[in-house]
């Protein structure tokens, strides 16, 4: 499989963990996210990409899904500013790794 990515533009996102399903991840599964602030625009699709005075950061990405549980991402957005902010993420799956080592 080739790395897919989705974009979701999430509304109103404060501190905390947040949850995507999506059918292409598994437990196994390497996801990558980034985020940035978003606000509407007027072009096509009615939103865009904003850097604004806020740092967005997100940590603790945990792929999960197979049998147990649904398909998706768990992550946690930490987003330093004093009120909910409008946040697009982009999550990109790619495949499995190829190898695994314990140190």
């Amino acid at each position: 499989m080739a790395n897919r990515t989705i974009r979701v533009w999430w509304k109103s996102v404060a501190t905390g963990w947040l949850n995507f399903n999506w059918d292409p991840i598994t437990s196994q599964s390497v996801v990558h996210i980034s985020a940035c602030e978003w606000k509407p625009s007027t072009t096509i699709g009615g939103k865009s990409k904003h850097r604004g005075a806020a740092q967005i950061f997100v940590k603790n990405i945990r792929p999960h899904g197979s049998n147990v549980e649904a398909n998706g991402v768990e992550f946690f957005a930490q987003v330093e500013w004093g009120t909910p902010l409008d946040v697009v993420f982009d999550i990109t799956v790619s495949d499995n790794p190829e190898q695994e080592h314990t140190i």
